[in-house]
């Protein structure tokens, strides 16, 4: 018998039966970790580019800064004022960060948990999963 050719005879299929998919229950600590999570992320993304935000800034406003690079401004900012000159601003910057990150993270979890809801089933849930993640994103923003 040649190896190369499939069987005739194809094996007998089994019954699956799919699990029930539920819709999380999220409880205020889910909520809380989902808030922390998007602070602390926030937080840390926009405050580690304060830096480039105030030489970028700087060059935009300050005459004697226009003509150069963002590498050579920072180079003359932190020569004429100190290191520190570059985190100007980041005090606001991570305290709106930190707002707006939680309030986003646990916002879009919430939002999406609804919209399932009102999607009625899960297989509707899925059929409109991107208008889903979409929609709770804009909602949470």
């Amino acid at each position: 018998m040649d190896s190369s050719k499939p069987s005739p005879v194809a094996p007998p299929k089994r019954a699956t039966v799919a699990a029930p998919r539920l819709t999380p229950t999220f409880t205020p600590k889910d909520y809380s970790t989902f808030f922390l999570a998007g602070a602390i992320c926030c937080t840390l993304t926009h405050g580690a580019t304060t830096p480039i935000d105030v030489v970028k800034t700087r060059i935009q406003v300050d005459p004697n800064l226009a003509k150069h690079s963002l590498l050579t401004g920072g180079r003359k900012i932190v020569a004429a004022e100190g290191p520190s000159a570059l985190l100007t601003g980041f005090g606001p910057t991570a305290v709106g960060y930190l707002v707006q990150g939680g309030a986003k993270f646990a916002g879009y979890e919430f939002w999406k948990k609804k919209f399932v809801q009102l999607a009625g089933s899960q297989e509707e849930a899925v059929k409109y999963r991107t208008a889903i993640y979409l929609g709770a994103a804009s909602v949470a923003e």
